[in-house]
């Protein structure tokens, strides 16, 4: 399911999903260090790369399992970052 934009969407399953939701000086700053890392991580594939919105599937290095990794800058103090 696609985020509003305004805010990721919540986790189904709390145990196979983490949301995080963080006050920044600079999230302009943090949300282009984060998409830096994510997408510098071993077998990550970006599926989407927008102003505000980054999102990747990042694979385990053993059993190659999924897990999508969202990270949402709502604004220009707070950003979400959502693993599923």
């Amino acid at each position: 399911m696609e985020p509003t934009r305004s805010a990721l969407t919540a986790c189904i399953s709390p145990l196979n999903c983490v949301f995080v939701q963080k006050e920044l000086e600079d999230a302009d700053k943090s949300f282009l260090q984060l998409k830096q890392f994510a997408e510098n991580m071993p077998r990550t594939t970006v599926l989407e790369d927008r102003n505000n919105y980054w999102k990747g599937v990042c694979r385990s290095f053993i059993f190659r399992f999924p897990d999508d990794l969202e990270i949402l800058k709502v604004n220009k103090r707070i950003i979400q970052i959502k693993s599923a």
